[in-house]
């Protein structure tokens, strides 16, 4: 059991550090993503703290004492706090950091907590997951429930992954509620193995949803600046070409069903002469409008 348990940090942990590094290396690419950069500190965070974990003097024969505790958990927590962080900036919404702190704190606070009243520390233990559930649940939500218009089935499965987080943390927290003193107890060993087995699959399918997200929108970015007027936001000529392409290749489309208008300003020329190309502009920003 004890090369089990050391066999899945070290393993989580490599694994921790490669998708960071991925992140930033993308990062390094496309400046302008700071989402990037921050899931990736965030992939460190929680590389750093199962490194943690794994030199304790004490683990796993025993569980981390109250200040080791408010360490590694603080940056388990951390890590889902800064993905939060980073979908939010995704989505151009503002960034929540005294929510994202306070997210991030409880998991450790809970454990330092119930550590120092002298409860079992299988207690402290399933607090701590309790609590790791607020930043993942958070992050899941913002995932899966807080859509701002892009439909990429890469955030479905990102979202997906992070709600798998939720549900070993549920299922750990059980476990450790019923084990008792004993951390090398059958209830104690399996709450930890089940969360790193979880992490290990849940790491690879969140994260690679995450860096699939960056590229399925820029994907659509350029798809949209080939295929729609930047000043008008109508439909250029290729867009109106993929546009009724689209339209013929539905089945039982009707001919009738369907008009097309055709617009000329009169003496456009003289507005941009006389006014300048900026008026003309503002003139063709309106009547698209």
């Amino acid at each position: 059991m004890v090369l089990d348990y050391q066999t899945l940090l070290f393993t989580s942990i490599l694994a921790g550090y490669g998708y960071a590094l991925i992140f930033v290396l993308t990062w390094l690419r496309r400046r302008e993503e700071v989402y990037l950069l921050i899931w990736g500190l965030g992939l460190v965070c929680l590389a750093t703290g199962l490194w943690l974990a794994l030199i304790s003097p004490t683990a796993p024969e025993e569980y981390l004492t109250p200040a080791e505790g408010l360490i590694v958990h603080l940056l388990f927590a951390g890590s889902f706090s800064a993905g939060w962080i980073g979908v939010r900036r995704f989505d151009g919404k503002p960034t929540p950091l005294p929510s994202a702190a306070a997210a991030a704190a409880a998991a450790p606070l809970a454990y330092w907590a119930v550590m120092t009243v002298g409860a079992l520390p299988a207690h402290a233990l399933a607090a701590m997951y309790l609590g790791l559930m607020l930043p993942c649940g958070l992050l899941a939500f913002e995932l899966l429930w807080c859509r701002t218009g892009d439909r990429l089935p890469s955030r479905t499965l990102a979202g997906v992954a992070f709600s798998l987080y939720l549900l070993s943390f549920a299922v750990s927290a059980g476990l450790s509620m019923i084990a008792g003193p004993d951390p090398m107890s059958e209830e104690a060993v399996q709450s930890a193995q089940i969360a790193l087995v979880v992490n290990e699959i849940c790491m690879l399918l969140a994260y690679v949803g995450l860096l699939a997200m960056s590229g399925e929108r820029a994907h659509v970015e350029l798809e949209q600046l080939a295929t729609v007027d930047p000043l008008t936001g109508l439909l250029n000529r290729r867009g109106l070409a993929t546009w009724a392409d689209r339209l013929l290749a539905k089945p039982g489309w009707r001919p009738e069903a369907i008009a097309l208008l055709l617009l000329d300003i009169d003496r456009f020329k003289r507005v941009n002469d006389d006014l300048g190309h900026d008026a003309g502009d503002a003139v063709l920003v309106h009547l698209a409008r």
